[in-house]
C-alpha cells in the first residue's frame, strides 16, 4: 500500500480543554446543587441534623473521580484518531475507521468556532458526509484537499 501523501491528527488541547471545562463546571453545579438541597432538608425539618462533613467530602471526590474518567475517555477517544490523505481519497483511523472517496465529494468547507479560533484549528466539513475535527493549519490543509478534490476529479493539481 502507498503511504499516506499528507497526515493530520486531532489537536489533544484542542478537545481536552474545553471537554474538561464543561464537565467541571457540571460537576460543580451539581455538587452545589447536593448541597442545597441538603440544607433546604435541615431547614425544612426533614433531616433532623446537618449532615456529616465526610458527606460531602464523599459526594465531591465521586464528582472528581468522574471528571477524571471522562478527561481519560476523551483522551484516549482522540489520540488514536489519525486523518491519512491520498491522492482520491481520505481515510479515517481510529474506533471508527471511514473511507472517503474525493471524487464524490461535492463541496469542502472550514468551520471554526470560539474554541478553534483561540486553539488555532479548525473542523473540515466535507459534503456529502464526512468531517475532519480540530486540526491545526486548517487553511493549508483546505487548500491541499481542494487540490485532491480537482485532481481525483481529473482537473489536475492546483497551484495554492
Amino acid at each position: 500500500m502507498p503511504a499516506p501523501s499528507y497526515v493530520a491528527r486531532p489537536n489533544i488541547r484542542r478537545v481536552m480543554i474545553p471537554t474538561t471545562l464543561k464537565t467541571l463546571l457540571l460537576c460543580i453545579i451539581f455538587y452545589v446543587s447536593v448541597q442545597l438541597n441538603l440544607y433546604l432538608f435541615v431547614k425544612y425539618r426533614v433531616l433532623a441534623t446537618q449532615p456529616p462533613v465526610y458527606i460531602s467530602y464523599a459526594i465531591a471526590s465521586v464528582l472528581f473521580l468522574l471528571l477524571a474518567i471522562e478527561v481519560l475517555n476523551v483522551y484516549r477517544k482522540y489520540t488514536v484518531i489519525i486523518y491519512d490523505f491520498y491522492p482520491d481519497r481520505v481515510e479515517l483511523y481510529g474506533r471508527k475507521p471511514a473511507t472517503l472517496q474525493l471524487a464524490s465529494v461535492s463541496n469542502v468547507q472550514l468551520k471554526r468556532n470560539l474554541f478553534d479560533s483561540f486553539f488555532k484549528t479548525g473542523t473540515l466539513v466535507f459534503q456529502p458526509a464526512f468531517r475532519i475535527e480540530h486540526i491545526t493549519e486548517p487553511e493549508q490543509v483546505l487548500a491541499y484537499a481542494q487540490g485532491l478534490i480537482a485532481q481525483a476529479r481529473g482537473g489536475g493539481m492546483r497551484s495554492y
